[in-house]
């Protein structure tokens, strides 16, 4: 049987309870084992933290539910900031499809060449090449990078009904650069920052290509929505970049609960 260390409930939703497993010689899978629905599913984060198996006490925090303080054995105490696969993370590290709202189909590169163009395939389809991820610029602008590939795409000129096509990572001008125009129910549409058009799948076909088209095109055609996938690149694990400051509120909460339960 696992050694059951410490459990928490989160202060900000009582859905999330996290526990911490030790290890033994009799079980190897110690850490940490997060649940969102009251302890009917668990999922281990491990990744990014250095002695996830010898984490001696761990504390949600109080204002924000995706953010835990913990220390690790030969540790002080520091702040991980961890997003399930149903939310949209912040950091844009997340990778997702793009779903097209009128065909409910994803998009991805026709194949892993410069100049490739971009083409509409199947739901059902979940390899790298219908993977993205958001690489943030400025003012609300980011690069779409395919994850196989590792290109960001762009449409080839400025008419009404250019192809769409990937390029390499150093095409980092405005063509290549998008930005969310939000609609009232979820969707959004995918507005270029050089040309100020959307685009859409030329036809509901597979294989059809994504062309550009003018922003009085706004029907569900242009509208598209990031389905996060779970276990992608933060592998439902604690993000090792956002190291946040421990705040006076967590502070005072963590000196009145030092000593974490013991469960066996």
């Amino acid at each position: 049987m696992p050694q059951v260390w410490q459990l928490e409930v989160s202060k900000k939703n009582n859905n999330i309870i996290i526990a911490t497993v030790g290890r033994h010689k009799y079980f190897l899978n110690g850490g940490a084992y997060i649940s969102r629905n009251v302890g009917t599913t668990w999922i281990k984060v491990r990744k990014n933290l250095a002695n996830h198996d010898r984490i001696t006490d761990i504390k949600t925090d109080p204002d924000d539910e995706n953010v835990f303080c913990l220390s690790e054995l030969v540790s002080v105490w520091y702040r991980r900031q961890w997003y399930p696969s149903s939310t949209t993370p912040s950091t844009g590290d997340e990778h997702f499809y793009i779903l097209n709202r009128q065909t409910s189909q994803k998009i991805r590169p026709s194949n892993d060449t410069d100049g490739a163009t971009l083409i509409q395939v199947p739901s059902s389809w979940s390899g790298d090449f219908t993977r993205w991820k958001t690489i943030d610029t400025d003012n609300n602008y980011f690069y779409l990078q395919n994850i196989e590939t590792g290109m960001y795409f762009r449409p080839e000129g400025d008419l009404d009904g250019d192809d769409l096509s990937q390029r390499p990572t150093n095409y980092t001008g405005t063509y290549t650069q998008w930005k969310k125009v939000t609609t009232p129910d979820g969707y959004f549409y995918l507005q270029n920052r050089e040309t100020g058009m959307y685009f859409r799948p030329e036809t509901d076909a597979d294989n059809a290509i994504v062309i550009q088209r003018p922003i009085s095109y706004s029907g569900n055609w242009t509208q598209w929505k990031f389905e996060y996938i779970a276990g992608s690149a933060s592998k439902e694990n604690f993000k090792k970049k956002v190291m946040l400051p421990i705040t006076q509120n967590l502070l005072e909460y963590i000196r009145s609960h030092l000593l974490p339960e013991t469960f066996t």
